[in-house]
Formats: C-alpha cells, sequence, structure tokens
C-alpha cells in the first residue's frame, strides 16, 4: 500500500482524498469474475465497486459493534425493538428506491 497523492475522482465522479492509498487486491478469480460484473452492472470501476463495499463492510461492522455495546449496557434488544429496526429499514429502502 502507498500513500501517493491522487486527485483523480471515481466513478460516480466521488472525490478521492488528496492522500488515497493504492491498494494490490489478490483474490480468487471466480471472485474477481462477480466483482467485475458486479461494478459493470452499477456502471462504476472495479475500484469504486471494492471501495464502496469496503465502506458498506465497515459501517455494517461499526453497527454491530454498537449494538454490541448497546446490549451490554442495557441487555439484549427486545423482540419488538428488533421488530420496529426492520419496519424503519423498510421504510428507509422503500425511500432510497423510490428517489
Amino acid at each position: 500500500m502507498t500513500g501517493e497523492p491522487s486527485t483523480s475522482r471515481s466513478a460516480g465522479d466521488m472525490p478521492r482524498e488528496a492522500t488515497s492509498p493504492t491498494v494490490a487486491v489478490t483474490m480468487d478469480p471466480s471472485l474477481y469474475r462477480d466483482v467485475l460484473s458486479a461494478a459493470q452492472s452499477d456502471g462504476v470501476s472495479v475500484p469504486a465497486w471494492l471501495t464502496e463495499a469496503a465502506r458498506r463492510t465497515v459501517a455494517i461492522r461499526r453497527g454491530l459493534e454498537a449494538v454490541a455495546e448497546w446490549e451490554s449496557l442495557a441487555g439484549p434488544l427486545t423482540e419488538a425493538e428488533m421488530d420496529a429496526a426492520r419496519e424503519r429499514r423498510r421504510e428507509r429502502l422503500a425511500r432510497l428506491r423510490d428517489a
């Protein structure tokens, strides 16, 4: 990984930080074909697709860590709380689809 400055923009015109590192990734050929297909379907480059996948994974991990912290303080989430969270997620996804 290098920290060479970059002012380029990835697909979707998302600005990259000036010191975005360059990362070489080795993966199974069949996984690469799936990633390439997904990136093409989304209309973005493979690096942009991998960056967004990493962002989503980190966000999920942080969310799970936050839930674990909450549960360590307040006890496990109830089924009613989980149902309410699922409903909020469905509503948010519907709004995103309609946008």
